[in-house]
């Protein structure tokens, strides 16, 4: 009887949700606070840059999860605002080649844009360093998860596991990316500062 009770309880657990963690979608504000304003219309919660991370209830597991995704996001984000700052430049730059001056909505713009591109450089050349150390502790975490992961917290090891080898994946492709997107960024930042 207490072996049917225990299968039942299991087999709760697991319909409910709680048998896996929790996938959770990344802001943009998580990547870096300037780009707060694109957590309403979020990128990452988007088909083809969806970019989420698993919360287990272990702080650790927890944390590199949401770094991961931090560095897988970083990449795609700069997509984003690099898109959206080529667009702005190629709006305005007759205008300032013809010698008008800016309007204020366009000079706040156009301190707004360099204010991101900074960030995202900064950011950007850092993921190579960040992907590496998260690698490092995606091995040890790895490691350790079976003897992590025990008791009701048993069921979630297939998913951490999972998750551990995808957000290592992930990292790879988000160091692979970064040198090209940060040359873009670079061309971008110029072009910007070209604009005054």
């Amino acid at each position: 009887m207490r072996s049917l009770l225990m299968f039942v309880l299991l087999g709760a657990a697991l319909a409910g949700g709680c048998a896996t963690g929790k996938e959770s979608t990344l802001k943009p504000s998580m990547v870096s606070r300037e780009f707060r304003d694109l957590d309403d219309d979020n990128p990452f919660d988007r088909k083809g840059s969806r970019v989420s991370f698993l919360k287990v209830g272990i702080k650790k597991y927890d944390a590199f999860f949401q770094d991961a995704a931090e560095v897988k996001g970083t990449v795609i984000i700069a997509d984003v605002v690099l898109k959206e700052s080529d667009s702005f430049i190629a709006s305005i730059k007759k205008d300032v080649r013809k010698g008008k001056v800016l309007t204020p909505a366009q000079a706040k713009r156009l301190d707004r844009e360099r204010d991101r591109l900074a960030s995202l450089t900064k950011l950007l050349g850092d993921v190579p360093g960040r992907s590496g150390k998260l690698l490092e502790s995606s091995e040890n975490l790895a490691g350790s998860a079976a003897k992590t992961f025990i008791g009701p917290d048993a069921v979630k090891l297939s998913a951490v596991v999972e998750g551990l080898r995808e957000s290592a994946a992930a990292l790879k492709d988000a160091t692979a990316k970064s040198p090209g997107v940060l040359q873009h960024a670079g061309k971008t930042s110029a072009a910007l500062a070209g604009l005054n």
